[in-house]
């Protein structure tokens, strides 16, 4: 998960991409194999909180890749 697809206002998370792993275990990222796998999911407030406060301890922001 990257912080650009975090909504802290929606409280959502876009899934944009995957983990692929290749010939001789070899691990990448890729898109998802159909549409259906691009969506967006409901995050708990807790957790929102939780990813919200390890961000601001460590300087980052949304816009932060």
């Amino acid at each position: 998960m990257r912080v650009g697809q975090l909504d802290f206002e929606a409280r959502t998370v876009r899934i944009t991409q995957t983990v692929v792993r290749g010939q001789r275990g070899t691990v990448g990222i890729g898109e998802p194999k159909s549409t259906a796998g691009r969506r967006a999911l409901a995050v708990p407030v807790a957790l929102v909180e939780m990813v919200g406060k390890h961000m601001a301890a460590r300087g980052l922001t949304v816009d932060d890749r």
